[in-house]
């Protein structure tokens, strides 16, 4: 068996016709040239860089032993660019089974590993020069714990999770500890609810949209583990997950993981009576563990154990090196696409007077699946679906990208008083295609209601300032009170001249967070901000037409993943939301 390193991070409506499915695939790079990595490797790290490339370094492989070389992917060319072999591009210490995550500031940390003994120390990787820098070998600059073949994962306030492996002599760690990258320190977590439930080195981890990180699989010294748990930053505490769905669906060490842009994680390879080629998808929404089928293309096309791995800006995933296959120590390397998914805001169309159409509301599709999204067909469903119509639709016959969008404009004119719904139903390609839930609530004539829906605007901008939308929120005057999601919705429009004319193109993406909105305040003379810590991101105010009342701010930092706070100002009152940007 070999050791492996552990990398963690990114219905059809009646009468239309359904799209082809889009089921999620693995495809093999050609196993020649650069798009090969230039050295074989195991037990290497991984990590995302701010420009798109791949940083893998170190490892370790039968002819040259422990590496101290690196090497760039670009997902651009599908290709890998060896580093200089001079030391200041070249790790300072040559290790296998370390562990390494981005830094918000772009740099990567790289800990621990083996190197004739476990190792405490640790170094940073500067994508702006390529080289690499150790830190101070005094304690506070160190691991805490010496420790080969753990798992690692950024936190949403910007600090690293550190956890678990191996220490020798059957010392299979529970401990962790967080590295502060404002300081450059590690700090141990004590105490038995501050550890993991069972030792585990060659596990994997990844982190989630809620902030939360999976610790799933590897050995604890008993056996190979199907087990997985949960870290919570919030408490610095783990919770063992149930059995069934809540753990793997198969029991393996040294595999990859890498969040998807939907939520889930995907797991592949990895080492159980041989090399692996499985893969299966942990759902965050649910903790549910899907296996993908073993077979063709919906497994790894060869076996690996102790690869790396690290999402893509495309939305697919990069797995490379390892060992297993027929060559013991591997070069080649895969992309995983993920199906296409579509997510969906907007659709709450508060409360509108009987007989009289509200203001068209603008659904944002955005598709956070690596492969396109393809809308054959919408059409409208449910006991009130009378009470909507579809007035404008941009997804039809669209091919939507990663991380695109396209729109769909609703509207909503009740025919009696009281709760309505109904469901927008895509044909799409996606595995299930996605239904949006639409509801308003019919009002009489004279209203009793205090409650305005923020809902989407759309602004014409320049290319140099971009109008955010707090959509799909609720601002309720007292004594009423609501609480609802919030969503970033971000409109860019182009004027292009065009003969004696000139057209107008708009592209909007969304930002999903979070966030639950209790808004008790009355919506005249509100400003708004969003901020983290000290630093503000995006202002502006809240904006009463008569008939609709919008959450508009403008953008003055790019909105990142993490977390922020919303915070709305009426006079000498002020109420904050927080905001978990995904």
């Amino acid at each position: 068996m070999a050791l492996g390193a552990t990398l963690v991070w990114t219905l059809v409506g009646a009468g239309v016709a359904r799209a082809a499915t889009a089921p999620p695939y693995f495809q093999a790079l050609p196993a020649a040239g650069s798009s090969e990595m230039h050295v074989a490797r195991e037990l290497a790290v991984a990590a995302p860089l701010p420009d798109g490339q791949v940083l893998i370094a170190g490892g370790y492989n039968d002819s040259e032993g422990i590496l101290r070389g690196a090497e760039l992917f670009s997902p651009y060319s599908d290709t890998f660019g060896l580093l200089p072999e001079v030391s200041e591009h070249e790790l300072v210490t040559a290790r296998d089974g370390a562990v390494a995550a981005p830094l918000q500031n772009g740099e990567v940390l790289i800990a621990g590993g083996v190197n004739h003994t476990y190792l405490r120390s640790a170094e940073l990787f500067d994508p702006a020069a390529d080289t690499f820098t150790a830190l101070p070998e005094v304690t506070e600059h160190e691991l805490h714990a010496a420790r080969g073949f753990a798992v690692a994962a950024p936190l949403q306030n910007g600090d690293v999770l550190i956890a678990g492996g191996f220490a020798g002599r059957n010392n299979y760690l529970q401990s962790a500890e967080l590295f502060d990258p404002a300081t450059d320190t590690f700090t141990l977590l004590e105490g038995s609810e501050h550890s993991l439930h069972s030792g585990r080195d060659l596990a994997v981890a990844a982190p989630l949209p809620d902030g939360d990180v999976l610790i799933a699989g590897g050995y604890s010294g008993h056996g190979t583990a199907r087990s997985a748990e949960l870290f919570d930053p919030a408490s610095d505490t783990f919770s063992l997950l149930a059995g069934g769905d809540e753990e793997p669906q198969s029991a393996r060490t040294g595999a990859v993981a890498a969040p998807l842009a939907d939520g889930q994680v995907l797991i592949a390879g990895g080492y159980n009576e041989g090399a692996l080629q499985a893969a299966e998808l942990f759902d965050s929404s649910s903790d549910v563990f899907t296996g993908l089928d073993a077979a063709g293309e919906s497994e790894l096309q060869t076996p690996r154990d102790a690869a790396v791995g690290a999402p893509l800006p495309d939305g697919a995933v990069l797995i490379a090196g390892g060992e297993g296959g027929e060559e013991r120590y591997l070069r080649s390397a895969e992309l995983f696409y993920s199906p296409p998914q579509a997510e969906a805001a907007g659709g709450e169309f508060g409360s509108q007077t009987v007989g009289v159409a509200s203001a068209s509301q603008v659904l944002v599709l955005t598709n956070v699946g690596a492969q396109p999204l393809t809308v054959t067909g919408t059409s409208l469903q449910g006991a009130d679906a009378g009470d909507f119509a579809i007035t404008a639709d941009e997804c039809i016959q669209r091919s939507v990208a990663f991380e695109h969008s396209c729109t769909i404009t609703v509207d909503f004119t009740p025919g009696a008083t009281g709760q309505m719904t109904a469901s927008l139903m895509l044909s799409d390609n996606e595995l299930i295609p996605t239904s949006v839930a639409l509801s308003g609530n019919g009002a009489p004539a004279s209203p009793v209601s205090t409650i305005t829906t923020v809902t989407t605007v759309t602004t014409v901008t320049s290319a140099a300032t971009t109008q955010v939308v707090l959509d799909d929120a609720t601002i309720v005057a007292p004594p009423s009170t609501g609480v609802h999601q919030l969503e970033l919705l971000s409109c860019i429009s182009t004027t292009v001249p065009a003969g004696h004319t000139t057209t107008t193109a708009q592209t909007c993406s969304t930002k999903t967070t979070g966030a639950r909105a209790r808004l008790t305040i009355t919506p005249t003379a509100i400003t708004a901000k969003i901020a983290r810590g000290n630093v503000v991101y995006a202002t502006g105010s809240v904006i009463d037409s008569g008939r609709q009342t919008y959450l508009l701010v403008t953008v003055s930092r790019q909105l990142g993943k993490g977390s922020y706070t919303l915070t709305l100002t009426h006079g000498h009152t002020h109420h904050s939301e927080k905001l978990t940007i995904q």
